[in-house]
């Protein structure tokens, strides 16, 4: 196999990974220190370093609270989001239909 074909099928499989992930749930954008309420949030995508401030709610959570985590710029955390609210920070939260 040439490196041009493997690097075609390789190309071709993250295509369709990405398809399959983020890409077609409703996005909220949070740019701001407001409460973004009303979500049915399953990531969070930190565009630049983000801080978790209270009003931030997870369904079903248990253990410590994610107020005062921060979610270094580029990483993505998987939970079910009902509300955030950041004490700073940009990003998007994916929502499932």
């Amino acid at each position: 196999m040439s490196l041009h074909t493997h690097n075609k099928e390789r190309n071709d499989i993250l295509k369709a990974l990405l398809g399959l992930s983020l890409t077609n749930t409703h996005p909220e954008i949070i740019t701001d220190t407001a409460t973004h309420s009303g979500l049915n949030g399953i990531a969070y995508h930190a565009w630049t370093n983000s801080e978790f401030d209270t009003g931030t709610v997870i369904q079903d959570a248990s253990g410590n609270t994610i107020v005062g985590a921060v979610v270094p710029a580029g990483s993505i955390v998987y939970i079910n989001f009902t509300a955030i609210k950041l004490a700073s920070g940009t990003g998007v939260c994916y929502q499932s239909k």
